[in-house]
């Protein structure tokens, strides 16, 4: 395709209105989701870091990406030159990959939660979370900005799209093609489908033993632990939050069955009557001598709470859990369906060239795929109010001007 000679003339259509409105509306939703996390604090804990950092890239993506996409649909054909595109380019691939690694790592952190419970627990950390983050970026940017934008400065090519972009020089050859592919889509989709696969296999297969009945029948006893460990880390990073926050009250169940507070359990540990404590009978029982020694600490403090009861461990880890799974699965959702028709396009021009571009000649199929992918960054947001109730009220209340 030869490059037009003069600049070309606007012309409006529904197209190009309908490209800006799914512009503002990315921008809108992600600055609700990060206006949330700031006055909204119980939503700055561990997980919520991952989403915070997808949501400023798809907030950046609706603020300078597609807005200057959109324009090919002004104007009928890219107005911009040779060095301004491969910056534009760069830009855009490194917010899309800061978005997708942020939804791997999201993935990951879910199953070394899953598989390994207790070390989850006792390593993460804001800090953790703040340093994956600013990762994400590093590698996005190291990728396409000084290695395939450089490439570009250094050897221009005159080779245009049929939306008028210049073909990038790793599109023109077939191994740099196939390693782009892969790094960009189909790696990332094969290992998000992946580990999500895994996890939720997990979780039911867990879900359908309750650890009460692995006690009473013949399971081996690394498989009843292994139960124990993921109900006692989900319990102790639900009482932390509680702790942290120091909003919602945390729940104790004496050896009777009777709701008590923190500080009713606290208080009122002598009185419990010697043989219900020290009742053999009773898994989740404590001792007449822990009672009399407790002294409460900063290490007490910081450490997790005992909860007597089973069936409000099982319960509350049970909660916690589901929310999760929850929030996982729409966000891998929303992935999935967004960026598998942009790795059906890659697959396509991987096999063959030809064959792609006379596609797009009668139709601009790898235009339409690509704002496909940009409206990952639209249904993100939408992802994070649908899974977590906390978010949707804070937005809620923001739209409403409430305190």
């Amino acid at each position: 395709m030869t490059r037009q000679s003069g600049p070309p003339e606007p012309k409006f259509d529904v197209t190009f209105l309908i490209m800006l409105i799914i512009s503002g509306l990315t921008v809108l939703t992600n600055a609700l989701i990060l206006a949330g996390f700031y006055v909204q604090r119980k939503l700055r804990n561990y997980t919520n870091y991952y989403i915070m950092n997808i949501a400023i890239a798809d907030l950046l993506v609706g603020l300078i990406i597609m807005p200057l996409r959109s324009l090919t649909f002004l104007y009928g054909t890219w107005i911009f030159g040779h060095t301004r595109t491969v910056f534009i380019l760069g830009f855009q691939n490194t917010l899309l990959s800061v978005s997708v690694f942020g939804v791997i790592a999201i993935c990951l952190d879910r199953y070394i939660a899953t598989f390994y419970p207790i070390e989850h627990f006792q390593r993460k950390s804001i800090r953790k979370a703040t340093l994956v983050n600013i990762g994400t970026w590093v590698i996005s940017f190291a990728v396409w900005f000084l290695v395939f934008s450089v490439w570009d400065l250094v050897d221009p090519n005159d080779n245009l799209t049929p939306s008028g972009l210049f073909k990038p020089n790793y599109s023109l050859r077939k191994p740099t093609l196939i390693l782009v592919s892969f790094i960009r889509a189909l790696g990332p989709f094969l290992l998000i489908c992946g580990l999500y696969t895994r996890i939720y296999l997990r979780v039911r297969s867990i879900g359908k033993r309750p650890i009460s009945t692995g006690l009473k029948t013949n399971e081996s006893p690394n498989s009843v632990a292994l139960v124990r460990q993921l109900e006692n880390a989900d319990l102790a990073y639900v009482s932390s939050e509680q702790d942290k926050n120091k909003d919602i009250e945390d729940v104790f169940k004496n050896p009777e069955g009777k709701v008590i507070s923190l500080g009713q359990a606290i208080s009122g540990m002598r009185s419990i009557p010697t043989d219900n404590v020290a009742d053999k009978s009773t898994e989740y029982s404590l001792s007449n001598d822990r009672s009399r020694n407790y002294r409460p600490s900063m290490e007490n403090a910081s450490s997790p709470p005992r909860i007597i009861g089973k069936s409000t461990k099982t319960d509350v880890a049970s909660m916690k859990g589901q929310k999760v799974m929850r929030t996982l699965t729409l966000i891998v959702l929303a992935f999935v369906v967004t960026w598998l028709p942009n790795a059906v396009d890659l697959m396509v021009h991987t096999a063959s060239e030809d064959y792609y571009d006379i596609m797009n000649e009668l139709f601009p199929f790898s235009e339409l795929f690509r704002w496909v992918t940009f409206c990952n960054s639209l249904t993100n947001p939408v992802a994070y109010a649908m899974a977590q109730p906390l978010i949707r009220q804070t937005v809620l209340m923001i739209l409403r001007c409430k305190r």
